[in-house]
């Protein structure tokens, strides 16, 4: 047993990993910001238009609160995709951004798909919903540009480095 007073030997010192400054994807962030606005616009348009009709109407109670959970489940959404576009809007490029991004796009095109199948059948509901289809085309435009474009990449010698220490750290 190993007096209490010994050192054990120091191994060399390893190098200090280098940090890569983190920049804004500012697509990303741009897209985030819309889609909070996007959602407490949703919020307060719906309490004031769409819910207020559905609850004066005649339809069942069932009918009118069903519609309105549907309605402020889809703010929520809005919300948090838009917080967590804010989130990966800020640092370098990792997987975790482009799957936020890409899950986002794919729920904005299939919010078109789905809004341009009713339109086919209802074209009266383009007029009413303009303002809607310019921002979700925003979004997307903004979402692509994020996902490719915009992001801090990180230098070859940097991965390098950081895949060398990563080797070396026991685990």
């Amino acid at each position: 047993m190993a007096a209490l007073n010994e050192t054990e030997p120091q191994s060399p010192a390893k190098p200090a990993k280098k940090v890569h400054s983190q920049r804004l994807n500012w697509y990303l962030l741009s897209a985030g910001v819309l889609t909070v606005a996007f959602g407490f616009a949703h919020a307060a348009w719906g309490e004031q238009g769409v819910i207020a009709e559905v609850q004066g109407s005649t339809l069942t109670q069932l009918v009118r609160t069903s519609t309105a959970i549907s309605w402020h489940q889809l703010t929520v959404m809005l919300l948090l995709a838009g917080v967590a576009l804010l989130i990966v809007s800020i640092g370098s490029r990792t997987n975790l951004t482009t799957f936020v991004a890409g899950f986002l796009l794919a729920v904005v095109l299939g919010d078109v798909a789905v809004f341009a199948y009713y339109a086919a059948q209802f074209p009266e509901i383009l007029g009413s919903n303009a303002p809607q289809l310019v921002i979700l085309a925003v979004l997307i435009v903004l979402l692509v540009l994020g996902l490719f474009t915009g992001r801090a990449k990180i230098p070859a010698e940097e991965r390098a480095d950081n895949r060398e220490s990563s080797a070396e750290t026991p685990s």
